[in-house]
């Protein structure tokens, strides 16, 4: 279903939520999966060039009362044409492997930009009710200053909060618009345009066992790409290996001619690799490579293992939080708002009234901000947990 709403005074469409599809609309367009897949591409098409073996050689020669014909034919070593054009293959399955590490950067970004779009409208629709409730207080002021029952500086102290509350409200819309542009630029829709958030968020849990999510890092995609860039950089070691060996030639001669005793002849030859210096440096640099991967993988791995765990531990105490602000403190804050609200309409006193509403606010913001804030870390923890995204997640 499909609502228009204003953006900077033009009419957009305002889409129903729909975060998988958002994320599947985003895989589909995104320039930057088409350009992974022609760099693959490349890869194949070069692989495919590089089997060739050397063409024949004719050679003629003729002279007054002789003529001779040769031809040639180069048999290099094996591994020296396969070789490479192994490599090439095998480099294009490195950038096959990207796409899934890009893939899944884009379905985080995705969901995290929905999520802020959910906790900024949370924020506005709280902040608007609470602006109603106080334009009634105000009302209310302005008709006993009127009569001499409360003082003029009531009443533009919660007309100051009313337009304290109102600047924010225009903030978040502000916000909205930047959040909604990024979004844009993933779906590769035109600007401007709103996007839809989720009604509600899944209801908070906690982590009983780190040592799921850590055991499911060797599926990683980031790890299976450095496997493919090792497998790799393995064949490009046997590659400079073969440049070491020798390469063959066999070939034919035919000779005629008045003194020609013996007009045919088979030749063999090889050649000699003398410059093994020069091939050793091309080993050298596959094996600093392979070095390179190793660090790489270690890398990543310490890397994912410690964003695991920082991901959890927010996710637990985010969860306590929001049990604490869900049942005792903010429950608080609204009873206490809730009186404040009825001691003015009795006395007319105002200064419990906005008391109680500064800390309402705060507690309110706060427990929205909680919210969020672990949803995020879920969805952070996405990334290096491949298994949640079959449907292991809240």
């Amino acid at each position: 279903m499909r609502r228009w709403i204003l953006v900077f005074g033009v009419l957009v469409a305002n889409e129903a939520f729909a975060q998988e599809e958002y994320v599947d609309r985003a895989l589909e367009t995104h320039p930057q999966l088409g350009l992974i897949e022609s760099r693959a591409k490349v890869a194949e098409v070069s692989a495919d060039a590089m089997t060739r073996w050397p063409d024949p050689q004719v050679t003629l020669g003729y002279w007054p009362g002789m003529f001779r014909v040769e031809v040639m034919q180069m048999i290099p070593w094996p591994t020296k044409v396969l070789g490479p054009a192994e490599e090439a293959r095998l480099r294009a399955q490195v950038e096959r492997a990207q796409t899934d590490v890009f893939a899944r950067e884009l379905r985080r970004d995705v969901e995290l930009l929905t999520l802020e779009l959910w906790e900024i409208q949370e924020r506005k629709k709280w902040l608007a009710e609470l602006t109603q409730i106080l334009e009634g207080v105000l009302s209310a002021v302005s008709a006993r200053v009127e009569v001499g029952q409360a003082k003029a500086s009531s009443l533009h102290q919660i007309g100051l909060q009313i337009s304290k509350l109102r600047n924010e409200v225009q903030a978040l819309g502000a916000r909205e618009n930047g959040v909604s542009a990024r979004m844009a630029a993933l779906l590769g829709d035109d600007y401007p345009k709103r996007y839809s958030a989720p009604d509600t968020l899944p209801a908070p849990r906690s982590v009983q066992d780190p040592k799921t999510y850590t055991a499911q890092l060797a599926s990683h995609p980031e790890l299976l790409k450095i496997a493919a860039q090792k497998a790799e950089i393995a064949q490009a070691m046997e590659s400079a290996g073969a440049q070491g060996m020798p390469d063959f030639s066999v070939g034919y001669e035919y000779e005629h001619g008045p003194h020609t005793e013996m007009p045919h002849m088979v030749m063999v030859g090889f050649s000699i690799p003398i410059w093994r210096g020069t091939y050793r440096a091309a080993e050298d640099v596959a094996t600093a490579r392979r070095v390179a991967a190793d660090a790489e993988e270690r890398v990543f791995t310490q890397k994912a293992s410690g964003m695991i765990y920082a991901k959890l531990v927010a996710i637990n105490e985010s969860a306590r939080e929001i049990e604490l602000y869900n049942s005792e403190l903010v429950p608080q804050a609204e009873a206490a708002f809730e009186s404040s609200v009825a001691d003015f309409e009795q006395d007319g006193s105002v200064t419990a009234l906005l008391l109680a509403q500064r800390d309402l606010v705060e507690l309110k913001l706060k427990l929205i901000e909680l919210k969020a804030r672990h949803q995020s870390a879920w969805i952070e923890l996405k990334e290096w947990a491949p298994e949640l995204h079959q449907g292991n997640e809240p």
